[in-house]
């Protein structure tokens, strides 16, 4: 229904909960609308297959990538990844402390710029395309400046 909705069209439909008659989406999409489904159990594949343009990939079962992939059909792979990002002149234990404080139990990626270069550029050698970062210190400005400088500008040259 949303796919349909996200075409531009005019849309009638009868599903089992819901039913529309000569509806738009106003405002129309500016372009297409991607669909993002997370999961790695055997029905959330099934959807992702059916329906998703990128698959979220939880990274606790990274380890079923290369298993599971071929159950995704094209739609291409994406992680959330918490970072606990060590900027210039940061304390590397402070930075870890606050991102056990604020992620625990869930394991972020800490490191310096080249640090997280490295460990993001091993996930593109994995086929993973897309990682949506949270940041242990809530990302103010400065740390998305110095992010930007020191790994997203790297990576985006490779």
């Amino acid at each position: 229904m949303l796919k349909a909705l996200w075409s531009g069209e005019t849309v009638n439909y009868d599903g089992a909960f819901h039913h529309l008659r000569d509806a738009t989406q106003v405002p129309g999409p500016i372009g297409k609308i991607p669909v993002l489904i997370g999961g790695t159990g055997p029905k959330t594949l099934a959807l992702v297959r059916e329906h998703a343009d990128w698959w979220n990939v939880p990274t606790t079962h990274l380890a079923l990538l290369d298993r599971s992939r071929s159950l995704a059909g094209d739609a291409r792979v994406s992680i959330q990844q918490m970072v606990a990002y060590v900027g210039g002149g940061a304390d590397r234990d402070a930075v870890a402390a606050a991102a056990r404080r604020r992620f625990s139990p869930m394991n972020p990626v800490l490191g310096t710029g080249p640090e997280l270069v490295d460990h993001f550029g091993r996930l593109a050698d994995q086929g993973i395309e897309r990682v949506y970062a949270w940041f242990a210190d809530f990302a103010p400005p400065d740390t998305l400046a110095a992010f930007g400088a020191e790994v997203i500008g790297p990576l985006s040259r490779t």
